[in-house]
C-alpha cells in the first residue's frame, strides 16, 4: 500500500501545481489576487493530501479512497480548464471560486462510497 500513497500524493502534488499554472493564466492584477487564487485553490489539494497521509497512519488506507481523490483532484482540473480555456466567459471568475467548494461536495459525496467499498474488500 506504500507504493499506491506515494502514487496518490505525487497525483494530487501535480493537480495542486496545475491548478497554480492555471491561476497564472488567469492573469490576477495584483499579487495579493494571485496569492488568494493560488491559495484559494490549493486548499482541497492540501485537504486531500492530509486525508489521505491521516488514512495511511491509521491504516484505513485503501484503493477506493486514493480513487476518490484522484478523481476528485482531477475533475477539479477539468473544471477550471473548461472554465478558463474551453468556454472562459463573464462568470468565469466565479466558477473558478466554486471549484474548491465543487471538489469538496464531490469528496463528500464519495467519501460513503469509499467507506463502504473499503468495508466490503476486508470482509
Amino acid at each position: 500500500m506504500k507504493a499506491i500513497a506515494a502514487i496518490g500524493l505525487v497525483l494530487i502534488t501535480i493537480a495542486a501545481c496545475v491548478a497554480m499554472l492555471f491561476v497564472r493564466a488567469l492573469e490576477p492584477t495584483s499579487i495579493g489576487a494571485y496569492l488568494f487564487f493560488s491559495i484559494w485553490l490549493a486548499i482541497p489539494y492540501a485537504g486531500m493530501a492530509v486525508a489521505l497521509v491521516l488514512l495511511e497512519r491509521s491504516r484505513s488506507a485503501s484503493l477506493p479512497w486514493y480513487a476518490a481523490m484522484s478523481i476528485v483532484a482531477f475533475g477539479g482540473l477539468l473544471f477550471l480548464a473548461d472554465t478558463i480555456f474551453w468556454h472562459p466567459d463573464a462568470q468565469g471568475g466565479i466558477a473558478v471560486l466554486i471549484t474548491p467548494i465543487l471538489q469538496a461536495i464531490a469528496m463528500t459525496l464519495l467519501a460513503p462510497v469509499c467507506w463502504w467499498m473499503a468495508r466490503r474488500a476486508r470482509i
